[in-house]
């Protein structure tokens, strides 16, 4: 069994109410729990959440509603204070978990699948998306940029990418989960998206962007289905 895990709080700092905010015409965390409810590898999808409204909307859709507490739905408390509620209440014993963030509403519609399908064909013990950082990257130390510039390559020949985790998807056993308190241990592998498809809503501007993202998305499926029918 895989179960999908979507935390989705009823409080912000940064947007106010804003996994209940409108985004290409629904709420935002709507289109993450479609996606979920979409995929064909997912059993059980569980809306954690402490907000009557979003739990409303979850079973409206098809969705569960886990109940989290009043500790784990605090500002300051870390993702992984949710998931072990959660898989502490479940009855089954899942093969794995799937973390999915509402805060990244562009996914492809079978980057779910895919992740899984991967996790499970390395046999993995945990596996998080991400897109390959293209460019020069530099560390910032004190304030200071470093990088040793001097054996600066062509980006085509580097030997090494670097890869940055776009907080989209996330699958990991529950053994990883209960011994070491994370989502990401054990044998871990990744789930490559594209930069277009990895940008997330932690500020105002980034609304704008995935909104126009989102409604030239759903643009382009109205037309094909249209001349799919004509």
């Amino acid at each position: 069994m895989i179960i999908a895990v979507i935390p989705a709080r009823g409080g912000s700092k940064g947007i106010p109410g804003k996994n209940l905010l409108q985004l290409g015409g629904r709420p935002l965390i709507a289109w993450t729990i479609e996606h979920a409810m979409e995929s064909a590898l997912v059993d059980r999808v569980l809306v954690a959440t402490d907000n009557t409204e979003i739990a409303a909307l979850a079973l409206s859709m098809g969705a569960e509603w886990f109940i989290r507490s009043d500790e784990s739905s605090t500002d300051d408390a870390p993702t992984e204070a949710v998931l072990r509620e959660v898989d502490e209440c479940v009855d089954e014993d899942p093969e794995a978990y799937v973390l999915l963030q509402c805060t990244s509403p562009i996914r492809r519609p079978d980057d779910i699948d895919s992740a899984i399908a991967k996790f499970r064909d390395e046999d993995a013990d945990s596996l998080f998306s991400g897109c390959v950082v293209h460019g020069y990257t530099w560390t910032l130390c004190a304030g200071t940029p470093f990088r040793n510039y001097h054996d600066r390559k062509r980006r085509q020949d580097e030997d090494e990418r670097t890869i940055e985790e776009n907080g989209s998807i996330y699958v990991y056993r529950p053994s990883v989960l209960r011994q070491t308190g994370q989502r990401l241990g054990g044998q871990v592998t990744w789930y490559e998206m594209p930069h277009a498809d990895s940008r997330q809503i932690d500020e105002w501007s980034d609304v704008e962007f995935v909104e126009r993202e989102l409604q030239y998305r759903r643009g382009c499926d109205f037309l094909r289905h249209r001349q799919h029918a004509v």
